[in-house]
């Protein structure tokens, strides 16, 4: 195996000297760069952020409207997810330079697909944050043997192709469907994770979480590995309890996106990481000012792509931006939370959003497989479990009583025990599903 990983880095960086593609240059840089102080990496994102500033000011079509100036910021505004589809063509630049460029698109299970154009530049520093976050604290290279538990039906669907499968066996990364968790398929995941022995395991983490307790049931025994990811959707403590005592490794979460590729990661320690040489990171708080720090929208500025520059991208996700102590000693930028979509929020009528992790908290310790918490009519919440083991009546009333409280009783809450809890057609499980339509910002955001 040794030999084959070494003959494969060998390759990879003869094509990429073969294709002009710096991407081993920056991943060496990136490397390096984790270590430099605060201080000097703050003052190299300054100075990246002031290039592609300059650059949009004078190109772009999408800010010139806005008499955007490169030594202001706050000129440029936010860019929506509605304005990047209906102004695609216009937030291309007309001077993008020589590189090739090709186009990115997201699967559209939010509603219309995201278009994002990149070129080789971009692409470079989008795998090589990829490959430093998923190694953070292994020793590992940026070929270590990776094992997804994926649950996307589109993924799942390339990867019984020939070519995709020469493909991923070429890049050394491997998906297997988790989709639909059953004593079989599970049994099946497990032979060819002890198969493939791969070095880096991540997946969804109600795919992952569901795996885990159906092979605890089967007696199958955990493979090892040495750093173990969720990605996709919320974690919650009960998964991340599971999952780690299950395999006897930290399970630590990456944040990512068609739009930007690999945002942030965990490192070894649990702390988020922003991959700050490529991205910048702001929040728009409740009362609509933007800041570095604090809780509200999350807003990524791409530091790249002279392609098509995304400045202050209103992503869909919230983060609380406020800096996290951590003892890894990287230099990168820290910050507190991924709080997950607006979607993934209850809504109160007094006008109140309250995190999804509290209802988490509230089945924590409860025998319960697996749960939704879902939000379709104002003023009321339906709470759906799959019980593993026989609940009184009286503890589901408790159950509700106390779902109640955590909205100040604000919310109706209707309990129903179920058999299973099917994905959304993207293959996320989320445990809090708000289907109401987004309302203005909250007065209060309970997190």
């Amino acid at each position: 195996m040794t030999a084959l990983v070494g003959f494969r880095t060998a390759l990879w960086k003869l094509k990429a000297g073969v294709d002009g593609n710096p991407v081993f240059q920056r991943y060496e840089h990136l490397m390096q760069s984790q270590w430099f102080l605060p201080a000097e990496l703050q003052a190299r994102t300054a100075e990246a952020l002031q290039r592609v500033l300059l650059h949009s000011a004078r190109s772009v079509p999408f800010y010139r409207r806005r008499n955007a100036k490169a030594d202001s910021l706050e000129s440029f505004g936010t860019i929506s997810r509605d304005e990047l589809i209906n102004g695609f063509g216009q937030l291309q630049s007309t001077d993008p330079g020589p590189l090739p460029h090709w186009q990115t698109s997201s699967s559209g299970s939010s509603g219309q697909p995201v278009t994002v154009v990149l070129d080789k530049e971009c692409n470079s520093w989008r795998t090589a944050s990829a490959w430093r976050g998923d190694t953070f604290g292994t020793g590992l290279g940026p070929d270590a043997r990776q094992l997804a538990i994926w649950g996307n039906p589109m993924e799942l669907k390339l990867t019984r192709r020939m070519f995709q499968r020469a493909l991923n066996f070429y890049h050394n990364r491997f998906i297997v469907d988790g989709f639909t968790i059953t004593p079989e398929s599970v049994r099946e995941i497990h032979r060819v994770m002890w198969k493939l022995r791969p070095k880096i395991l991540y997946g969804y983490p109600a795919s992952l979480h569901g795996f885990v307790l159906s092979a605890l049931e089967q007696g199958l025994e955990p493979i090892p590995v040495w750093r173990l990811m969720t990605t996709g959707e919320q974690l919650n403590e009960t998964q991340k309890e599971a999952i780690a005592q299950y395999f006897g490794v930290t399970v630590c979460e990456r944040y990512g996106s068609r739009e930007f590729g690999s945002m942030a990661h965990q490192c070894e320690h649990g702390v988020w990481h922003i991959h700050q040489e490529h991205l910048h990171f702001e929040v728009r708080l409740p009362d609509g000012r933007i800041s570095d720090s604090g809780t509200g929208d999350l807003l990524v500025t791409s530091l790249h792509n002279f392609t098509m520059p995304l400045i202050r991208y209103e992503i869909g996700d919230m983060a609380n931006l406020t800096p996290a102590d951590c003892q890894c000693g990287r230099g990168l930028r820290t910050f507190h939370s991924l709080l997950g979509r607006p979607s993934e929020f209850i809504y109160t009528p007094s006008g109140a959003w309250i995190n999804a992790n509290h209802y988490h908290v509230l089945l924590r310790d409860e025998p319960v497989r697996h749960f939704r918490f879902i939000q379709d009519t104002p003023g009321e919440l339906r709470m759906l479990i799959v019980p593993l083991a026989e609940m009184t009546p009286e503890r589901l009333e408790l159950l509700r009583k106390q779902g109640e409280a955590i909205a100040r009783h604000e919310l109706k809450l209707h309990l129903e025990v179920v058999d299973h809890i099917d994905p959304l057609p993207n293959g996320k499980s989320p445990g809090v599903l708000n289907l109401l339509p987004r309302p203005e910002l909250p007065g209060r955001l309970d997190v």
